[in-house]
């Protein structure tokens, strides 16, 4: 049975909670009670918030390690990070508000699903990226010309990313080009948009499902051998800013 892996990718920015999905092919942090530079609160008032409402660190060899390197467009040492479970605190059921889906009839396969993080899942996912470490290149073949932001590849648990799917299956379509959804991609591609930071037009490509081996911790990008990404899913983290709004290239250069 042939199957399609949602590709996953976080940017810090847009409507919190909220999941977009369409068809298509380090730093420390200081203790969590310590003071938050002023020009930290400028840079990023979404890690400061996230801060004041989780109330913990993550640490590196505890909360998370790196498990590869890659190859960008600029360098050939980008750090791949992975995380065990329990590192995001997953909210309980009667915890978190009933998922929503919103159709968008004039972009076709796109739609929103709305609440499938809680507050505090999207402040823990921030906090541990910011943890982890952005940089401005990517293990990815765009260049800061088309990708101008920054970058963190977590690969991520399946506890998180199972937790995840389940809240998102009922609202899939159930037929991709002769596939079916099984899950979420682990690979979880995390862009930080600073003032100005823009990701051109492109297209998505089809990535194979990465995963950590169980048994040496290594990185295997392809550790199933029999599916791929053949959705973009999109994670909004936080919406404390005015504009960057995700748009779609239709037939005739409409968006």
């Amino acid at each position: 049975e042939k199957c399609t892996l949602p590709g996953f990718c976080v940017a810090l920015a847009g409507l919190r909670g909220a999941c977009g999905v369409a068809a298509a092919p380090a730093c420390t942090l200081q203790e969590a009670n310590a003071s938050v530079p002023a020009d930290l609160q400028l840079r990023n008032p979404a890690l400061v918030a996230a801060r004041a409402a989780v109330c913990r660190s993550f640490e590196e060899g505890r909360d998370f390690r790196v498990v590869a390197r890659e190859e960008g467009s600029e360098r050939d040492d980008l750090p791949i990070f992975t995380a065990p479970a329990g590192t995001v605190q997953l909210a309980k059921e009667s915890e978190r508000k009933e998922v929503v889906r919103e159709d968008y009839p004039d972009i076709p396969g796109a739609f929103v699903l709305h609440n499938v993080l809680t507050d505090r899942e999207c402040d823990q996912i921030i906090l541990a990226s910011e943890a982890m470490g952005y940089s401005e290149d990517a293990p990815v073949s765009l260049g800061r010309k088309i990708r101008h932001n920054d970058n963190c590849v977590w690969i991520a648990h399946d506890e998180l990313t199972a937790a995840l799917f389940e809240r998102c299956r009922p609202f899939f379509p159930q037929d991709v080009d002769g596939t079916r959804p099984i899950g979420l991609n682990a690979r979880f591609r995390l862009y930080r948009y600073n003032p100005d930071d823009i990701f051109r037009m492109h297209g998505d490509g089809a990535w194979p499902g990465s995963g950590v081996d169980p048994v040496n911790g290594s990185l295997v990008h392809d550790i199933y051998g029999d599916r791929w990404s053949q959705l973009s899913w999109v994670a909004y983290l936080n919406d404390d800013f005015e504009g960057g709004g995700t748009r779609f290239m239709l037939p005739g250069g409409r968006h």
